[in-house]
């Protein structure tokens, strides 16, 4: 289940790891494009920072196609423009598109 938007600040690795613990996480799904490598390096950058975070917990990490799920958003909401509701709700389609997979 989404949990909305979580600042990326300093306290940002604090903060996901104690929701990690206080919501029992079993699966951290994480939107990969397919096209762009610069952003490819950035996310497997990010997910292994994240898994030092989860080492020894039941937590799996997944990467999943996120190409057009902005596209998806703006359908669920026309008003769309790139903010965090936006992200949240593209997060939203891609996490509904594994649980469809999966």
């Amino acid at each position: 289940m989404p949990i909305g938007y979580m600042e990326n600040d300093s306290m940002f690795f604090y903060n996901l790891s104690d929701l990690i613990i206080k919501k029992n996480v079993s699966h951290i799904i994480i939107g990969m494009p397919q096209r762009q490598e610069d952003v490819q390096k950035r996310i497997e950058d990010f997910a292994e920072k994240l898994s030092y975070l989860i080492d020894g917990n039941k937590t799996t990490i997944a990467f999943y196609d996120e190409d057009y799920s902005s596209v998806e958003a703006w359908a669920v909401d026309w008003t769309y423009t790139k903010d965090e509701k936006q992200d949240t709700l593209a997060a939203m389609v891609i996490l509904k598109r594994w649980i469809e997979k999966n």
